[in-house]
């Protein structure tokens, strides 16, 4: 939300950093550099995600962001990533106004 606030348009390499230790921890931990630049590289190519959560956490930053934006939306589907083995997915839908 900070970063919304702050109207962040770069994200520093510290974001894509902690993307790749959570989700790809042998690369991380290789002692590699080279596969670690490579792969920090590709991620950045492909604006991969900037930020982790688990499932848990996603839900709760999903909920605080819809009460400070000021949208009023109510959970359609909700998909954890301990169920679907990939990530959090939720499909939301905007209330009437």
């Amino acid at each position: 939300l900070s970063e919304y606030e702050q109207k962040t348009r770069f994200v520093d390499d510290s974001h894509y950093l902690d993307f790749i230790r959570h989700t790809a921890p042998d690369i991380f931990n290789s002692g590699d550099s080279r596969l670690l630049a490579a792969t920090l590289a590709s991620v950045r190519e492909r604006r991969e995600h900037a930020h982790v959560w688990d499932s848990e956490s996603f839900l709760d930053f999903l909920s605080r962001s819809m009460v400070h934006l000021k949208i009023i939306t109510k959970i359609e589907f909700v998909s954890k990533a301990g169920s679907n083995n990939i990530e959090c997915f939720v499909s939301l839908k905007k209330a009437e106004t």
